[in-house]
């Protein structure tokens, strides 16, 4: 493979899955044909001749090289393949069991040819045999000038990895890595052994690189040859590779997918505000980082005291005075990390020192916004120079979107999301929205309390109120706890007559540090943050699971993350989190549709949450919360996500027959804690 070792490896696009080329080959090749790829096969079933030929053309037309790869094992079937590609004109055949008749076609029609080598079979195809006899029949073909060989490397049943030293080490000629290239290592693999090409298919159908197809294209293309430096380039010389809010919401699964494996940081106005210590929620993004299996460094142009003391709880590298945006430093990072440079990105909040110097020593970057104090500051010159440049960088679309794609990182943002004095905009506004839909509703509120429980038992829950583990705030657990005490005694005893309904915030009312509330953990923008009245939701969520195994009518639910924390001793309960409140207008609501009176009792003993949905007499059906497909996923935006469907169940009693199922919630919740801690059996 020696020849190949001049150019980084070409991708060929297979427009094809398992082996069979996709029906709409033709659509997919419009709508990617802009992409990186120069080159572009097809297999020979099942579209038809016509087909394959007006498919091609087109394909000659846009200046790309073809290849039609057969997937033939006789000599009559490898002969027929040959005879599509003369026809349609490709100039490339790939596969085939070498016969010289395919070659004396191929010779005579001026179509190169690449057959396989070793013992192939099935489709999608699977090679044996043994190395050394392999190479020696690459070699025999090559010396009957066959133009190269097709290798299906990751599809061999011995050890793939002698496999291509041995055709590196002996075989001077285009060799192919065909088939089963479905992840950034093994496409790292590939990088180190520089076949002349390899081709991608399949994992393309499967988004194993991202998104969208052409966005896959493209990001394979850069990960085999980065983008060089571009110091010396104009502007571009200050573009960063993405740029987002800050450090917290990067997609690193998304980074390791992509075979990054060191991240170097800088500090001030990056990580915290200029000069302030180091903050809890970066200590646990470290951990995080490192659980993860990346290795992380501090490059700061601070002094080393400074850098000891921030590092202190987080055991990242470090590297003072380190001049940027002179390169000088970079290189003592990439050295300190033993790492290629398309290993590592760089993270920060200065165009004219982070991105600057990672653009001039040729790694990858990520430019975070700016984090200031509270109170106003004069930033300096050029932190307004750097919003004229960032004017131009987002109006230019080449240079964005080059770590993640446009897909992953593109999100629009809402009026509330833009800041504090937004949100809390939006947030006055819909709670005078309901305000004024409450003022003119007709709905009929319980109002009667009993000091007396009702005798039969419908439905009973419990659990503790506080969460252990690691990265929570136990003063906030604690909170949350006296939250949940005190709008228990706002609704325990109250009995709903037929025909009345429960509204949450009808009860509790506004959650003020007047009104007694402390603070606890509130989801805001999709972020754990503390805030006033913070674990409600755990009682709602609690009554939400009451009323599901009863016969009560839900009338108003929201949902939130289904996985704020690890399951309790591992053990999964469908609907013990993720049912949503915030004053008054997400509220959690349900309606006595029977005909006999129900009684809510809630209450609090030391930490355990109880809560009893009492009647009259017995009711003729019993009520089930069942859980299906429960499992966590990895996304293509780098996050994990719950995924499940929660159906209730309607069983009668006298029969235990299931007369009524329903699907009451199609789960895709965000994890909100340690990746680390998602039990590995329940990835999928």
């Amino acid at each position: 493979m020696n020849v190949s070792m001049k150019n980084a490896p070409e991708l060929i696009v297979m427009l094809t899955y398992n082996d069979f080329t996709v029906m709409n080959a033709a659509e997919i090749f419009e709508a990617c044909k802009n992409s990186k790829a120069k080159y572009w096969g097809l297999k020979e079933h099942p579209l038809t001749r016509d087909e394959l030929k007006r498919l091609f053309a087109r394909m000659k037309e846009c200046g790309k090289t073809t290849f039609l790869e057969v997937v033939s094992y006789t000599e009559a079937e490898g002969l027929e393949g040959a005879k599509i590609a003369v026809e349609c004109g490709c100039d490339i055949l790939m596969g085939t069991t070498y016969f010289d008749s395919i070659h004396s076609l191929c010779k005579q029609h001026n179509l190169r040819y690449m057959p396989f080598v070793g013992r192939v079979e099935g489709r999608p195809s699977v090679l044996g045999g043994e190395i050394d006899d392999m190479v020696a029949e690459a070699k025999r073909y090559l010396d009957k000038g066959v133009y190269g060989i097709d290798l299906l490397g990751y599809r061999y049943t011995g050890d793939y990895n002698k496999l291509h030293q041995a055709f590196k080490a002996n075989i001077d000629a285009p060799v192919c890595m065909a088939g089963s290239i479905d992840s950034y290592e093994r496409l790292g693999e590939i990088r180190e052994i520089a076949p002349w090409a390899f081709t991608i298919g399949s994992a393309f159908f499967d988004h194993k690189f991202g998104d969208s197809i052409a966005e896959q294209i493209d990001a394979v293309c850069d990960f085999i040859n980065p983008p060089a430096a571009v110091k010396c380039a104009g502007l571009k010389r200050y573009f960063p590779y993405e740029y987002v809010d800050d450090v917290f919401s990067i997609p690193y699964w998304a980074l390791y997918k992509r075979g990054v494996r060191g991240l170097i940081f800088d500090i001030d106005n990056t990580l915290v505000p200029h000069g302030e210590e180091c903050t809890e929620e970066v200590v646990a993004l470290f951990d995080k980082l490192h659980k993860i299996g990346f290795t992380t460094l501090l490059l700061s142009n601070n002094s080393a005291q400074r850098l000891e003391k921030f590092n202190l709880n987080i055991g990242a590298h470090c590297i003072a005075d380190s001049s940027k945006p002179h390169a000088e430093g970079f290189q003592r990072a990439l050295q300190m990390l033993r790492m290629d440079k398309s290993e590592v990105v760089v993270i920060g909040d200065q165009l004219f020192t982070d991105i600057c110097g990672a653009n001039d020593s040729g790694i990858a970057s990520i430019l975070v916004k700016y984090i200031g104090h509270e109170k106003w500051e004069w930033k300096g010159f050029r932190r307004y120079l750097e919003n004229i440049l960032l004017l131009i960088y987002r109006c230019n679309k080449r240079y964005r979107y080059r770590l993640f794609g446009e897909s992953v990182m593109r999100k629009k943002t809402l009026f509330c999301e833009i800041n504090a004095t937004t949100y809390a905009i939006s947030l006055h506004k819909e709670i005078l929205k309901r305000h004024i839909k409450n003022l003119f509703s007709r709905e009929k509120y319980a109002h009667e309390y009993s000091a007396e429980p009702l005798p039969i038992v419908v439905a009973s829950q419990g659990g503790d109120m506080i969460k252990r583990g690691p990265g929570i705030d136990m003063q906030l657990q604690i909170n949350k706890a006296n939250n949940i005490r005190l709008a228990c005694s706002m609704m325990n005893g109250l009995v709903i007559r037929p025909s009345e309904s429960f509204s949450f915030w009808h009860y509790v009312g506004k959650t003020s540090a007047k009104n007694g509330f402390a603070d606890g953990r509130v989801i805001v923008n999709g972020r754990l943050v503390s805030g006033v009245g913070g674990g409600l939701c755990n009682l709602a969520n609690t009554l939400n699971m009451l009323i599901m195994n009863s016969p009560m009518t839900v009338t108003e639910i929201h949902h939130h993350s289904d996985a704020l924390a690890p399951d309790p001793d591992g053990v999964r309960v469908p609907y013990s989190a993720g049912t949503s409140v915030n004053y008054n207008f997400i509220d959690y609501r349900f309606r006595n549709d029977t005909d006999q009176p129900v009684q809510l009792c809630v209450w609090c003993n030391g930490d355990f949450l109880h809560a009893e949905l009492r009647t009259t007499k017995e009711f003729k059906l019993n009520y089930r919360i069942v859980e299906e497909d429960h499992h966590f996923h990895l996304e293509n935006n780098g996050k994990f996500y719950r995924k499940s469907k929660i159906y209730r169940e309607v069983v009668d009693k006298a029969t235990g027959e299931v007369v009524q199922r329903e699907l009451r919630w199609d789960n895709r919740s965000e994890v909100m804690y340690d990746y680390s801690l998602i039990p590995q059996d329940q990835i999928g």
